[in-house]
């Protein structure tokens, strides 16, 4: 199994009430002693006071939240109607470089908490 989001993805991610922009630096795969994928996760990465701060064991619907919520605080500068919103969070999406496989998820997930 693959991982969904390549290094360099940026997600939203909340640590208490603020929102840090974080990075993907690892991908991570368990496998047990037969070779099958136990589970996989990521390292990512956000500044806190000047100095990076890893965040260890993150898995992918974290990140899948985060990159709709980024592309959901970008849509809030759109003031269209709903299909062009949506054409907009895709193109959002198209320049963050979203894997397909997620695409739709986080494009629904960010029509949805700007409605």
């Amino acid at each position: 199994m693959a991982h969904r989001f390549p290094i360099g993805t940026q997600y939203l991610d909340r640590h208490g009430k603020r929102a840090d922009l974080c990075t993907v630096t690892e991908q991570l795969t368990t496998r047990n002693s037969r070779g099958e994928v136990v589970r996989e996760f990521y390292w990512s990465t956000h500044p806190m006071l000047g100095a990076p701060v890893t965040d260890h064991d993150v898995v992918d619907v974290t990140i899948a939240r985060g990159v709709g919520a980024l592309i959901a605080q970008r849509l809030r500068d759109v003031r269209s109607p709903a299909d062009l919103r949506r054409i907009a969070a895709e193109r959002i999406a198209d320049e963050l470089g979203v894997p397909t496989s997620v695409r739709e998820a986080c494009v629904s997930f960010a029509m949805f908490t700007t409605s």
